[in-house]
């Protein structure tokens, strides 16, 4: 099958689940092209050079007028700038994809690139599909937008089923059109190798994410100093870079945990697991910011599973459906430090408790999050699209 994917930034580090499910696409043996809107800064996963080949970067286009009509009036968007820039952008790529014919375009984020993929595929006459993962339909896209977005793709794939519930409520779908929703998983690092043997001492918590307030970094930080008060010694490691690392500086120096707390900046993949595997626990204080926003299902969290790192998280979103508390891991109440501080303090320890969390998240990972389960979920559905392709199609 020929698959053209059309993402935001590619390759992003923040964003490896895109690679891994192209790089899977790749591995069974279809042909794969992606569209990249804005030309992703910095550096990126050594797998990702022979993808970068097979990439179209869009950036800033002109808007041709003889595409001005033909298949973008219709693509639901409420902003002017942003239904022009999908018509230029699908116009660009339409005239580079050489003698590439996708069977189907597909997009990760219901933003902005599910609106030039439907603008793209309308173009080119093939069915679109898209990828739904958190804040990209929580914040971005209003309801009644989010409506005609969902029912103008052919289908659409959502990460959690919390998503797809929270998805289903919004765009107000029916029961039919609720089965255009499949729920495909965001999946662990594709090199990921099973590990688990626990780590020397002194007590250790990771966390790896971006710096932002749906990681709830600062209540992880609060609920570290109240862990140290039974270990003086604990070590607190975070992986990641953004907006909030002034405001967490702040509070490491007003806890005064500057000698145990270490904010270790960005990381390529490798590197972090590198350090996650150091680590006795695996924390991430998840939980909805001020404008509804919240993770998927963290993918930090799939990968500690897989290195044998037991895992301390909260009941938000996606989240209990990797993490089921007492089986997988243990998880508090977003927001709630001394929760988090006590399932910490369970977990350190070691013993009984970590291993059979250690094990059951493994075998949460390996199955229901598997990638090949995802792609053949995924195969499924554009197999049907391309026996009844749309209207008008070829």
């Amino acid at each position: 099958m020929k698959l053209l994917y059309v993402a935001g930034g590619f390759p992003r580090l923040t964003e490896t689940f895109v690679l891994n499910e192209v790089l899977g696409q790749l591995e069974r043996g279809h042909d794969v092209r992606v569209v990249s809107l804005r030309r992703s800064q910095g550096s990126h996963p050594a797998e990702a050079e022979e993808i970068r080949r097979r990439t179209i970067d869009v950036g800033r286009v002109p808007l041709p007028r003889r595409h001005l009509r033909r298949g973008a009036s219709s693509v639901p968007e409420q902003r002017w700038s942003r239904r022009l820039f999908a018509m230029a952008a699908a116009a660009n790529v339409a005239a580079r994809l050489g003698g590439f014919s996708p069977d189907v375009v597909h997009a990760h984020f219901l933003n902005l690139p599910t609106l030039v993929a439907g603008t793209l595929a309308r173009l080119l006459e093939v069915p679109y599909t898209f990828t739904g993962h958190a804040d990209d339909f929580m914040v971005d896209v209003p309801d009644q937008l989010l409506r005609q977005r969902v029912l103008h793709a052919d289908a659409g794939f959502v990460v959690s089923e919390a998503g797809q519930r929270e998805i289903v409520r919004r765009a107000r779908l029916d029961p039919d059109e609720s089965r255009r929703l499949t729920v495909v998983r965001a999946s662990a690092h594709r090199r990921v190798a099973a590990q688990g043997s626990e780590p020397a001492a002194p007590l250790t918590l990771v966390t790896v994410g971006r710096l932002v307030p749906i990681k709830g970094i600062d209540v992880s930080i609060r609920a570290f100093a109240l862990v140290r008060r039974r270990h003086p010694r604990a070590r607190y490691w975070v992986v990641g870079e953004g907006p909030e690392r002034p405001k967490l500086e702040d509070l490491i120096r007003s806890l005064d945990l500057q000698g145990s707390v270490t904010l270790l900046g960005s990381m390529d993949n490798a590197t972090a697991q590198r350090v996650l595997v150091r680590s006795h626990v695996a924390v991430l204080a998840c939980r909805r910011d001020d404008r509804g926003a919240a993770d998927g299902v963290p993918v930090f969290l799939m990968e500690a599973g897989l290195l044998g790192v037991p895992v301390v998280s909260t009941d938000v979103a996606g989240v209990p459906e990797l993490v089921r508390h007492g089986r997988s891991g243990l998880l508090a109440r977003p927001d709630e430090v001394t929760e988090l501080a006590d399932a910490v303090l369970g977990l350190a320890a070691g013993g009984e408790l970590r291993a059979r969390l250690v094990s059951g998240l493994r075998e949460r990972v390996e199955t229901e999050f598997a990638p090949g389960r995802q792609l053949d979920r995924m195969h499924a559905v554009w197999q049907q699209l391309t026996l009844d392709p749309p209207p008008g199609a070829a």
